[in-house]
């Protein structure tokens, strides 16, 4: 994929909550910051938590 301009595009994976905490500790937080990748986790009662590529840096780094 080629990108135009920066920031241009946001893509997003709607994933129920404990995919989408997986998610966050698989997806390197590199990759999502250039892809400009979100994850909505969404938990049983329907609400919905936004991650950015920066909460992804954050969660790998309390892994490391």
């Amino acid at each position: 994929m080629k990108v135009i301009a920066r920031h241009a595009y946001k893509y997003g994976l709607g994933l129920p909550e404990e995919s989408a905490k997986k998610a966050l500790r698989r997806i390197p937080w590199q990759a999502a910051r250039h892809l400009c990748l979100y994850v909505f986790s969404v938990d049983d009662e329907g609400h919905v938590k936004e991650y950015s590529p920066k909460d992804f840096k954050s969660q790998q780094k309390h892994r490391a």
